[in-house]
């Protein structure tokens, strides 16, 4: 006679009359003794809901049940077997319908299916499903009272890792965080989540899940879950949209209604919010700048570029059919930003309404001047007229030096990555393919390099030629104007929109007035 035992336990459902693994076998064992049966095999599912039927060391029972390997299964008692009331009946039926016996020795003084009558096994079953659902209405309501007071219930979040004095509290976990703030300044720059994933990938940036599992193993620890090796749009887009970065604790986002429910999303107003609950990582201001930029992007239906970065992206809008606008390179060299409705559908639903940057680039300059000229009336007095003459070509001059640190880095990984993959490349053809699109990519990096060398040196003779190394308030205020535009950034902190009709007029819409901007 082929004698299995069933062996199963919950840390859940089990953890005030706690009975172990051990425990039940041994039962088992004394039974099949009394019976003069040998055990060939245990089943053993380890901290296994009884409510859940998908259990590994269940479905493999009851595979080899079907199969015709068992004749004889002995558990300890029926909530072994399950505490879902109507699955528990359905596999006692099939134990019948196939011949197999079923022993429970500590089941109301014994039961076995061959012997004994069923009348009863129906209240048996719904009050172990009665025990589980209630022990999960004790859990959700213990979770949910913890949150409403802010006790964190929640995985560290990428940046941040659990405070060594309590345990309630994050802290900053400085290198991840350091990546985090990259994440934003690159999209703050102009750039879209899979042109920052892609950076990411490039220079190497370990991703969440390889953070969390070399912590697990620095402390001798396994990482059962899924290792993510490379960055992804959709991982940025967690990253630039989560105000945890700015000291913002949500407790209770999702909730589930049942056991083993699905996992839904709680709206706002039953979530559990509470600010400056940690130190910030990212500033209330730039992660607003951040979410206003999503906002219009996901307006405009903006969906990046895949070479360079478009200074203008998500604030373009053509003023007749209200689409997005999209960067049109012809040959690397000249940029042109068009009506995205035009580009997708042609001239039945829209016209180009084509626009050089160099163009635009310069009419938001005058504008941005213009607008300072007004204010300045009102702003600058002359002790800070002064102070501006003074110190402006000098802070320029750095402020373009930096930027031009960055821009040959850029050049410089850029020419890395050229050479790796031109290597990697055995056909002609491709090589050459991939030669072509590189040397557009460095066209676009020289001219910014050129154009930021040209701007460092007027500054730094500007500044020799004064006597006294004061400059013009006009000048200063073409400065400023220069400096908002060499950064997405900036623009996003003034500009709302820039809308373009079919007949090529400009208009500039501000977040706000010129006042509150300065």
């Amino acid at each position: 006679m082929i004698v299995v035992g069933y062996v199963r336990i919950s840390r859940d459902e089990d953890r005030e009359s706690y009975t172990s693994i051990t425990a039940q076998k041994r039962i088992i064992e004394d039974y099949a003794k009394e019976n003069d049966w040998n055990i060939t095999e245990y089943y053993e599912d380890d901290n296994w809901s009884g409510y859940s039927f998908n259990r590994p060391a269940f479905k493999r029972l009851v595979n080899d049940i079907e199969l015709g390997k068992i004749e004889v299964i002995i558990a300890k008692d029926l909530s072994r077997i399950g505490r879902h009331n109507a699955n528990t009946l359905l596999f006692i039926e099939k134990l019948k319908a196939l011949n197999v016996r079923l022993v429970l020795p500590n089941e109301s003084g014994g039961y076995d299916i061959v012997k004994d009558e069923n009348d009863m096994l129906g209240i048996s079953t719904w009050f172990n499903e009665m025990y589980i659902k209630d022990i999960s209405r004790k859990i959700r309501s213990s979770i949910k009272a913890r949150q409403k007071e802010g006790k964190m219930l929640i995985k560290e979040c990428f940046g941040y890792k659990r405070s060594a004095n309590d345990k309630h509290m994050l802290v900053i976990d400085e290198h991840p965080a350091a990546i985090v703030e990259k994440v934003f300044d690159l999209y703050l720059e102009g750039n879209g989540y899979k042109k920052i994933a892609e950076y990411l990938n490039n220079a190497d940036y370990p991703t969440p899940s390889q953070f969390i599992k070399e912590e697990y193993e620095a402390v001798g620890n396994y990482y059962k879950g899924t290792v993510c090796n490379k960055w992804s749009a959709s991982q940025i887009q967690r990253i630039i949209k989560n105000d945890i970065y700015i000291g913002t604790l949500r407790l209770r986002k999702t909730k589930k209604n049942s056991i083993k429910g699905k996992t839904v999303k709680c709206d706002e107003a039953e979530q559990y919010i509470f600010h400056n609950n940690h130190e910030p990582i990212i500033s209330q201001q730039d992660f607003a700048l951040a979410k206003s930029i999503a906002d219009n992007r996901s307006t405009n239906k903006y969906r990046g570029s895949k070479k360079n970065t478009n200074i203008f992206s998500g604030l373009l809008q053509c003023e007749d059919c209200g689409s997005y606008m999209i960067a049109y390179n012809k040959g690397g060299r000249n940029k042109y930003y068009i009506c995205g409705n035009y580009h997708k559908n042609g001239s039945k639903v829209c016209s180009r309404h084509a626009v050089k940057e160099e163009l635009l680039s310069k009419i938001v300059k005058e504008h941005i001047s213009l607008l300072l000229r007004k204010a300045g009336v009102n702003f600058f007095n002359k002790d800070m007229e002064k102070n501006i003459k003074k110190q402006y070509n000098s802070l320029l001059a750095d402020t373009l030096e930096e930027e031009l640190v960055k821009r040959k880095n850029e050049l410089k990984q850029l020419l890395n990555h050229k050479i790796i993959d031109i290597s990697k490349e055995k056909e002609t053809d491709n090589k050459r393919l991939i030669i072509e699109s590189y040397e557009e990519l460095e066209f676009e990096k020289k001219k910014q390099i050129n154009y930021l060398v040209a701007q460092i040196t007027e500054a730094k003779d500007r500044n020799s030629c004064k006597s006294n190394g004061y400059c013009s308030l006009e000048e200063a205020y073409e400065a400023i104007a220069d400096k908002i535009l060499c950064s997405r950034k900036h623009l996003g902190l003034i500009i709302r929109i820039i809308t373009i009709d079919k007949a090529g007029h400009i208009k500039i819409r501000l977040k706000n007035s010129i006042e509150k901007i300065i």
